[in-house]
């Protein structure tokens, strides 16, 4: 069984979109690609927010990173949903959610690589995925109208619930 998942490209000085992307793609399918353009930090702020919300991660130290991220290193979030065939789930590391090892794996990779936490955001689990969906499919940033179609959210479990 295939299944999708989402990450996101923060604005970071370690790296550029491309170089990222291209990592992802050298490991995974890659479904869909799409440049969000933020304007303010306002916005920047309640999309990090947004997606971080679920995992208890959005703290003093993120609220301060996303104002210096969005003044040092540009206006663009990219939106990267993935594929991953058949992947190996372990239950041990939440009790709430199966991750992925495959994404959890490469995050961790990618994140030691460039030194930052804050470079990559992916969903490693369902629970994940259903609340970035709902992050996208509410948001009035430009370029989310193209990240939530059915031709790139096919392959995410139980999303057809959330509508």
């Amino acid at each position: 069984m295939v299944v999708s998942f989402f990450s996101v490209l923060w604005p970071n000085e370690a790296g550029n979109h491309d170089e990222l992307e291209a990592a992802i793609a050298d490991r995974f399918t890659i479904r869909n690609s799409v440049d969000v353009s933020v304007e303010t930090e306002d916005q920047l702020r309640e999309l990090a927010r947004s997606i971080y919300s679920v995992q208890g991660e959005f703290s003093w130290y993120t609220r301060e990173w996303v104002s210096e991220k969005l003044s040092q290193d540009g206006d663009r979030v990219r939106v990267i949903v993935f594929e991953v065939p058949n992947p190996t789930y372990d239950r041990s590391i939440s009790l709430e959610n199966e991750v992925a090892m495959e994404v959890r794996s490469f995050k961790r990779n990618v994140r030691s690589q460039y030194d930052t936490k804050r470079v990559i955001h992916a969903t490693d689990n369902t629970h994940h995925n259903r609340q970035l969906v709902d992050v996208f499919e509410r948001s009035d940033l430009e370029g989310t109208d193209r990240i939530v179609t059915p031709e790139n959210t096919s392959q995410l479990p139980d999303v057809s619930s959330l509508r």
